[in-house]
């Protein structure tokens, strides 16, 4: 019978063992000499060089962050047959599914240098290299492209990951230290980020720091944008590149109302649209930021009945966009309770339809949110936005907020209870210009260009690095 080893000590292979508590697992291995000889979760940690000499059916799964480095690492061994723990979060509103979180892998261990160019997708809410693969066809400019998405991982995305000519991603994704990447990110930043995120240990954000460094280039919104995202991981100017975000380019299409209701197999036959879009909370490793046990908007007192009734009663349709870690529990219950006045978005339905969901935010009459980066590209649109900073010191406490004040920064109204977020509603819907002075001010430091052409700026900017590979 085959015994399991985890390679990465870790919460993450703690997290491996949970998935999968049926395996045989018997033992860790680990980089840090420090642990060697040691115990984690009452199993052993030894180094490589001693499971290397070990008899038996054992086979090795690789849970860490440095995923990457270990494989180039159990290659150069020899070691060709392998799994790595990929964990998907997956919302139990979504149903189960079919999901793997353990992907085995089978390589000749002399893999060779690609001509691709590899394009990596994290998520379909706001994703820049999504937009990129809706806008871009990288195929007629005679470049040879793999789209790959983090929900449909295979032996090609491990192979392009490591032995790619140029990465495109949107996160921290960590490659071989010879490989070229371009960073779009995932927004405008309003939380502090590495060296200054309150929580980010110091290893940590050094580690990220010599991983930006090896960016051939960074798309950036803005002057502004460069300044800040500098400030948290401290890289060089000539790496940043002001080109537009290629998602805010989805914003300016048609057929948002259309997306919308095709993904969620439902209509809106009028009613107008308040869309919710809070920031995260908790990871999916038990790293909290602000308050964790909140109600839904935050507000200390909350009577979802009334709201309910709310909605119904002003033919309104709130449409809830939980981030992805935070939609088995948002604060309004079982998805099959609410009315057919609150919809529930999810990143699944947007996978199934091969949708992006800022292909769907043009379709919001209004947007309510906290912290999420989101409402910097919605003042593209020049809609109204009402904030619910309900925890904002703890939030600065335990995450910390890269740009204050935050009253400059938050073009609109701020409520703190759920009458005056009623009222706030309903007064900007009929006065949609009411803060459009604030919006404009922020919006022209936020974005350079705000126009639909992002995309191919941003492409033309891939196209040159690949050619200077």
């Amino acid at each position: 019978m085959t015994k399991y080893v985890i390679f990465g000590a870790s919460k993450r292979g703690e997290s491996a063992i949970q998935s999968d508590p049926n395996r045989e697992w018997c033992g860790f291995l680990d980089n840090d000499p420090r642990k060697w000889g040691t115990q984690f979760l009452g199993l052993p940690i030894i180094s490589l060089d001693s499971f290397l000499q070990l008899n038996g059916d054992y086979r090795i799964v690789i849970a860490s962050q440095y995923q990457m480095e270990i494989i180039e690492q159990l290659l150069s061994h020899n070691v060709t047959s392998f799994e790595v723990y990929w964990p998907v979060f997956r919302s139990k509103l979504d149903g189960e599914g079919e999901h793997q979180d353990f992907l085995a892998f089978d390589f000749d261990s002399a893999l060779h240098q690609s001509e691709r160019l590899a394009i990596f997708i994290n998520n379909n809410s706001g994703s820049n290299t999504l937009a990129l693969k809706k806008k871009v066809s990288f195929e007629r400019l005679g470049i040879d492209t793999a789209f790959h998405h983090e929900h449909h991982k295979s032996s090609d995305y491990l192979i392009d990951s490591l032995r790619c000519k140029l990465a495109v991603v949107t996160h921290d994704k960590i490659f071989p230290s010879n490989t070229k990447a371009v960073q779009l990110w995932h927004g405008f930043p309003m939380k502090g980020l590495n060296f200054m995120s309150r929580y980010q240990p110091v290893q940590t954000r050094v580690r990220t720091r010599e991983r930006w460094l090896q960016y051939s280039a960074v798309a950036s919104y803005s002057s502004t944008y460069t300044s800040l995202m500098n400030a948290c991981y401290g890289i060089n100017a000539e790496q940043y590149v002001v080109t537009g975000m290629p998602r805010n380019d989805l914003l300016f299409e048609s057929g948002a109302v259309d997306k919308l209701e095709t993904t969620l197999g439902r209509k809106l036959n009028g009613r107008r649209v308040v869309l919710y879009m809070p920031t995260f909370r908790k990871t999916m490793y038990g790293q909290v930021n602000g308050d964790d046990n909140l109600q839904i908007f935050g507000f200390d007192r909350f009577n979802r009945e009334a709201l309910f009734e709310f909605l119904e009663r002003e033919k309104l349709v709130l449409v809830v966009k939980p981030h992805p870690y935070h939609e088995d529990d948002f604060g309004l219950g079982a998805k099959d309770e609410l009315p057919e006045s609150v919809w529930v978005m999810t990143d699944q339905p947007l996978i199934e339809n091969d949708y992006d969901f800022y292909e769907m935010l043009a379709a919001a009459d209004l947007l309510i949110t906290d912290y999420s980066s989101v409402y910097f590209d919605y003042l593209l649109l020049d809609k109204p936005i009402i904030f619910t900073p309900t925890d904002a010191d703890k939030y600065k406490e335990t995450r910390g907020f890269l740009i204050e004040p935050y009253d400059f920064w938050a073009p609109g109204p701020q409520c703190f209870d759920q009458i005056s977020l009623q009222k706030e509603i309903l007064r900007q819907l009929d006065k949609p210009k009411s803060y459009i002075s604030e919006r404009e001010v922020i919006s022209k430091i936020v974005h350079h260009y705000r126009d639909n052409e992002s995309s191919q700026r941003v492409a033309k900017l891939i196209v040159e690095q690949f050619n200077e590979t």
